[in-house]
Parts: C-alpha cells; sequence; structure tokens
C-alpha cells in the first residue's frame, strides 16, 4: 500500500526543483541580456526558445505554488 504522506512528500520535492529551476533560469537570462547589452557575446537566434521556456516555467511553478501553499495549510488544521 502507497502511503499518502509519502506521495505528498515527493510531490513537494519536484514542485521546489521546479521552482528553484524556474528562479535560476531567470537569473541566467537575465544575466545574457546585461552581457549582451555590453556586447561580450554575440547574440544568441535561440534566444526567443529561451524565453519561452522560461515563461512556461514561471506559470508551472506559480500554479504549483499555490498548490503547495494550500497544502501545507491543510496539514496543519
Amino acid at each position: 500500500m502507497i502511503d499518502k504522506y509519502k506521495v505528498k512528500d515527493m510531490f513537494r520535492k519536484n514542485i521546489w526543483i521546479i521552482h528553484s529551476s524556474f528562479k535560476y533560469l531567470l537569473a541566467a537570462y537575465l544575466v545574457f541580456l546585461l552581457l549582451n547589452k555590453i556586447k561580450v557575446i554575440i547574440y544568441w537566434k535561440n534566444l526567443n526558445y529561451l524565453l519561452i521556456i522560461i515563461v512556461f516555467l514561471g506559470i508551472l511553478s506559480l500554479i504549483t505554488w499555490n498548490f503547495v501553499e494550500v497544502e501545507n495549510k491543510n496539514d496543519q488544521i
């Protein structure tokens, strides 16, 4: 039999990984844009794809973060 709390814990860890990866990806994108302004790196053609991935991860992390907050409140009751 699968333990309900173990599954919840695993789900929370996965959500946390999504969250932290989104933050690092966004930071990397901003650093890349900054370096591009200074003309240190040559403009990358697939920058739009990276932006789409960041936006998608951001929306996903916002949805999952709200879910985690609700779950945490339910556990405390």
